[in-house]
């Protein structure tokens, strides 16, 4: 008989979580290697002027010796870039038990978080340290080309970044790419590391691409899994082509920065696990980039990803991430975002429901496909000043029913 799992902290905890739980984390345990299962999540802090990103993180390492098994915050977050100092997004890394009850209701923890998104483990994934603006070697390189008055970097978010193309290049062997980080890779690439890899693949004139990508670590055909940037046509570099693409021509300095999301990532066509290194992106991008130019240095960001789950009404955490980061930066940082490819998927329905009333929703997957298959139902905050109250019940074509709910 189908039954329902209660939240014992509703509005808090990702109901997603609760399928991981239910599914033994089958669907969550791929990517994450040896050892305890690092879940990555995205957290909304509580309002409160004390309740920012920064703060947060140091509450992370004062209580190391109690929850270092617990929960782990990138040092990004530690040290934000300029104007996001009162951020209240951040994301973390937490094991299975940092849902258990007392975890959950730690004074501590309750005090910060509002609520929080589950998102996928990727094996080895760590976000780079913060750069230091006064420090960054790449800072005194471009203070020698002296960068044209109001440059604007341009910055990337997506899957199959074919960084090595030569619409992404100054010159046979110099790369516009300031820092790349491949999320799947161990650690980022900066402008020097990729120029060498260039030199290195130039066989006479003529830039051996896949060679590069398998010396540098982007392409390993020792593993099954999808390899975007080894096909013919790539997303990623598709779109950044025409966000960005110029071909080699002594053009002024304009200079890239990439984030390639994890491949199991981009492989959930949901995109719900999709927001924890959305978000880191986002941080690595305007951290690196405050570090080129003077902070905050002008950004654009494309990201053309969008997510066929969540509330679609500007009120999922990403989102309110994004509009707050603008917002933060005044004016030096603008997103691109997509318009979205699934209008015509018939993934959505919506219906208005009398007081009173019932509606059916019939639900249809295909008999032998054996992946998870999702539906949420999304209840307006409140309607005419009254918080909706509604009852739900599954019914399979075969066996029982669920109780209400």
């Amino acid at each position: 008989m189908p039954t329902w799992t209660k939240s014992p902290v509703p509005g808090i905890v990702d109901p997603y979580l609760y399928w991981a739980d239910e599914t033994n984390n089958v669907y969550l345990a791929g990517e994450g290697g040896a050892g305890p299962l690092w879940i990555p999540i995205l957290i909304e802090l509580k309002p409160g002027r004390n309740r920012t990103a920064p703060n947060f993180a140091q509450l992370v390492r004062r209580k190391e010796r109690d929850w270092a098994q617990r929960i782990r915050v990138s040092p990004l977050y530690a040290a934000p870039p300029a104007g996001l100092e009162a951020a209240s997004y951040c994301t973390a890394l937490v094991t299975k038990a940092f849902f258990q009850p007392d975890m959950m209701a730690d004074p501590d923890l309750r005090a910060f978080i509002q609520r929080f998104e589950i998102g996928l483990p990727v094996a080895g994934y760590a976000t780079p340290r913060p750069a230091k603006p006064a420090a960054a070697p790449e800072r005194k390189a471009k203070k020698k080309k002296k960068a044209p008055a109001r440059t604007v970097i341009t910055a990337v978010i997506d899957d199959g970044l074919a960084f090595a193309h030569e619409e992404f290049r100054q010159a046979l062997t110099s790369t516009r790419f300031e820092y790349f980080w491949n999320q799947d890779a161990p650690a980022e690439m900066l402008r020097t590391a990729i120029d060498n890899a260039l030199a290195g693949c130039n066989y006479g004139g003529l830039i051996e691409e896949d060679e590069l990508y398998a010396r540098t670590g982007n392409m390993d055909f020792t593993k099954s899994v999808h390899k975007p940037i080894a096909q013919r046509a790539a997303h990623g570099t598709h779109v950044m082509d025409i966000a960005c693409g110029e071909r080699l021509a002594a053009i002024p300095w304009r200079p890239l920065i990439g984030v390639q999301l994890p491949v199991a990532t981009t492989a959930d066509t949901s995109g719900a696990t999709l927001t924890p290194q959305a978000l880191d992106a986002f941080w690595f991008i305007l951290n690196r980039a405050d570090s080129l130019l003077a902070p905050p240095a002008r950004v654009v960001v494309n990201l053309s990803y969008g997510t066929v789950a969540g509330p679609h009404d500007g009120s999922s955490v990403l989102e309110k991430a994004i509009d707050e980061m603008v917002k933060l930066r005044n004016g030096t940082l603008r997103v691109v975002l997509p318009a979205g490819n699934s209008h015509l998927a018939r993934c959505h329905a919506r219906f208005d429901l009398d007081k009173g009333g019932e509606q059916v929703l019939r639900w249809r997957v295909q008999p032998d496909d054996r992946t998870p298959s999702f539906q949420e139902i999304w209840l307006p905050e409140r309607t005419h000043g009254i918080k909706p109250k509604v009852e739900l019940k599954v019914v399979p074509p075969v066996g029982d029913q669920s109780d209400w709910i």
